[in-house]
């Protein structure tokens, strides 16, 4: 089931009720044994009511468990081929003057080349001026480092993590996220032990907040699940 947000969780004495809505505003209702998230821990506090409420004190580690990803932008620029190479350079540079302050090659084995850059602007400034004007800074700053081809690639995308209401709450925008302690992924008891399971980056243990989190949370969730079966 795609296109739905998850607005309501609520146990029942042999599952849980998710409730949920499209972007019209219709909600369905569905029964499931066990929940898996996907979300981080803020934005399922800031998203979804539980019923009947998480543990006190696991909400406030959730709550306290910054998104990683959440203030940062990332930018792609997609060429016919890596031309840089030809060149000689590697593609890869870090900056100090920006917009981009760390840059890869990001190119597929064969055929179309690309480059990948963090935006080093922070959020707040970022929000003062447009997706546009940014994406030619960012043209301007590879132009410089690879040459003038590098300044008008085929396509390209923006993505702002920081804009996004299922991504970014107004606390990771107010402080820049560093790794912490990492909450806890389910209750230890009461009505949502072994029903209710984090499963996104920030409950990896090993590598919270980057994308092999993603694998090590999944797969401890699911393992969770089918030993308690």
């Amino acid at each position: 089931m795609t296109g739905q947000i998850v607005r309501h969780l609520e146990r029942l004495p042999d599952g849980v009720a998710l409730n949920s809505e499209n972007d019209t505003g219709q909600r369905m209702t569905c029964k499931v044994g066990q929940v898996l998230l996907t979300v981080p821990p803020r934005q399922a506090l800031q998203h979804i009511q539980f019923t009947p409420a998480l543990p006190s004190a696991m909400t406030a580690q959730w709550q306290q468990s910054a998104t990683w990803m959440a203030p940062h932008a990332k930018y792609l620029a997609v060429y016919d081929r890596p031309f840089w190479r030809e060149t000689g350079l590697s593609g890869a540079a870090r900056s100090a003057r920006g917009p981009m302050v760390e840059i890869h090659d990001a190119s597929p084995l064969e055929g179309l080349g690309a480059l990948f850059g963090f935006v080093g602007i922070p959020a707040g400034y970022r929000r003062q001026i447009t997706p546009e004007a940014l994406r030619q800074h960012c043209h301007a700053q590879l132009g410089r480092l690879f040459g003038p081809q590098a300044a008008s690639p085929q396509s390209d995308v923006l993505k702002d993590w920081a804009t996004s209401p299922f991504i970014a709450s107004p606390a990771d925008l107010e402080n820049v996220a560093s790794h912490v302690s990492v909450p806890p992924s389910e209750a230890n008891d009461g009505p949502w032990h072994q029903h209710l399971f984090g499963i996104a980056s920030e409950w990896s243990p090993q590598f919270p907040g980057h994308l092999a989190g993603a694998i090590d949370a999944a797969t401890q969730g699911v393992n969770r699940i089918l030993s308690a079966r």
